[in-house]
């Protein structure tokens, strides 16, 4: 049986992955469905079901996993190997790569941390890959280079929402290739652009807002009609929420999340600066960086950190240390106050990391000590 839909009608209702605040559902209609499933066909070719193989361990309620890790390569006419989200592992992805041959595979950043942070990571052959993407938060240029240089794949960074049905850039299909810490150029039915607090675009290589509008913006938040009217300017560009910047060739690098971004001393800091920087250190496996509460300057960095197998926090490396290795390399203002060492990071169920729990864990221990 078939049933007639108008473009416009709500094909799809994800909600937001929540990493800033209460997740929110998200109306995508039939025509932004359309839309970004057809991009990979007009943009990269067809390509015959048999060479097209993907590995999927997003979950399929993550935007990036159903549109792009699944969708995308069914509409192409290929295979998906699904796998349980919650039984991800490392050695046993980089295994399945090798032994079945998978052409893509699409992770967020923390897989590629595991990836290159795994014992066996050289001893399996990934050369079968095609695409090795990251979407979902902003790719460590170090983790990414040393998956290029190990495992022998040029690696492609995008960037998406769950309110634009996944991608509005790519590096994979940009004029002049890849470009490390950016996110490619904007897909072809893509507007973008930058704008500073009063709506105003910026100059090329100045930080703002980023805004985007194409056929593949939703329709709206469910039951939100407050919120939808925030998210959209008069003219129908979407406020993404993050900062930006772009370069005189049109790529886009994503700076950090507007919320996230700590004024200290009436400074700007941007943390993901911070912990990129510290990702460069040879004991870090994983950091994130937040502002908490002083006195004197508002609010000053703090970064958590996730040592790397076989480091010993505390005895290997030290808070102090990693604090003086910051402050050598920044400029004063934005060297991390405080470090605490983790086990772990809070991720939501796709491994977006939830940086608003680590404020509240900063000021629930500030509260009680």
């Amino acid at each position: 049986m078939t049933v007639d839909r108008a473009d416009g009608d709500v094909a799809l209702l994800p909600y937001t992955s929540g990493t800033t605040g209460r997740p929110k559902g998200v109306r995508l209609t039939h025509r932004n469905v359309r839309a970004q499933l057809l991009t990979s066909l007009v943009s990269s070719g067809r390509v015959a079901g048999d060479t097209v193989k993907s590995l999927l361990y997003l979950p399929l309620y993550h935007i990036t996993g159903f549109t792009h890790t699944a969708m995308q390569p069914l509409v192409r006419g290929g295979g998906l190997y699904l796998r349980n989200p919650a039984e991800w592992n490392a050695d046993e992805a980089m295994a399945t790569i090798e032994a079945k041959g998978i052409t893509h595979f699409v992770g967020v950043t923390a897989m590629y941390v595991d990836m290159v942070n795994a014992e066996t990571f050289g001893d399996h052959d990934l050369s079968t890959l095609v695409q090795a993407a990251e979407g979902g938060a902003k790719m460590s240029v170090a983790v990414q280079r040393e998956f290029e240089g190990t495992a022998n794949v040029r690696m492609a960074e995008g960037y998406g929402l769950t309110e634009t049905n996944g991608a509005t850039h790519s590096q994979q299909r940009s004029t002049f290739g890849a470009r490390h810490g950016t996110i490619g150029q904007p897909l072809r039915m893509v507007d973008a652009r930058i704008v500073d607090e009063s709506g105003e675009e910026v100059p090329i290589g100045e930080t703002g807002e980023l805004l985007v509008r194409g056929a593949q913006v939703m329709a709206g938040y469910h039951e939100m009609p407050g919120a939808t009217a925030e998210a959209f300017t008069d003219d129908d560009f979407f406020r993404t929420g993050d900062v930006a910047r772009r370069d005189p060739d049109n790529y886009f690098e994503i700076v950090d999340r507007k919320k996230h971004v700590i004024i200290t001393a009436g400074y700007n800091v941007y943390p993901s600066e911070i912990e990129e920087l510290l990702h460069e250190h040879d004991a870090v496996a994983e950091a994130a960086v937040v502002g908490v509460p002083d006195e004197r300057r508002t609010e000053v960095p703090k970064a958590y950190v996730v040592v790397g197998p076989g480091v010993a926090a505390g005895v290997d490396v030290t808070c102090e240390a990693l604090k003086r290795y910051c402050l050598e390399r920044l400029a004063e203002y934005k060297h991390p106050r405080e470090v605490e060492f983790v086990a772990e990071l809070p991720r939501t169920a796709s491994g977006k990391i939830q940086k608003f729990k680590l404020v509240d864990d900063s000021a629930s221990i500030e509260r009680d000590g």
